[in-house]
């Protein structure tokens, strides 16, 4: 079976308004981010920074940056950029998606929530290129 059809239905959520008609509202958003670690920080230790993909629960862009900026403040992270913003059912439709970062958008709908991918740290002041082109192929 092919991957986006098995889980496109749970990518976005659908509300009913009163008089019945249906309408979108929040779904799963995707971002590249650019993080840097905080001095002291105990997860990453000796790495300076990371690129990551950001998925979340939410009704659109603004949100999304705002809960992206939350989360990253929240373990001890700096913010350096956000590229590639948009809904993850757009994301699909122009990529092909590893199984892994599928999974993971699934869950983030199921359970309204936001989810860090996995994070490719570098231990240098600015990144290698190579780590980004690494880690940008992996939507």
């Amino acid at each position: 079976m092919n991957l986006e059809k098995r889980f496109q239905v749970f990518i976005t959520g659908i509300q009913i308004d009163g008089e019945g008609d249906m309408k979108p509202n929040k779904q799963v958003w995707i971002s590249f981010v650019h993080v840097a670690f905080r001095p002291g920080d105990r997860m990453f230790r000796e790495a300076k920074g990371a690129y990551v993909n950001v998925l979340a629960w939410v009704s659109g862009s603004s949100e999304f940056r705002s809960k992206i900026f939350k989360a990253v403040d929240e373990y001890s992270m700096d913010l350096v950029s956000i590229d590639d913003v948009e809904p993850f059912k757009k994301r699909i439709e122009r990529y092909q998606i590893d199984k892994r970062l599928v999974r993971l958008a699934n869950e983030v709908a199921q359970k309204h929530n936001l989810r860090f991918h996995s994070f490719y740290t570098y231990l240098r002041k600015k990144p290698l290129k190579a780590a980004l082109k690494c880690s940008r192929n992996t939507h």
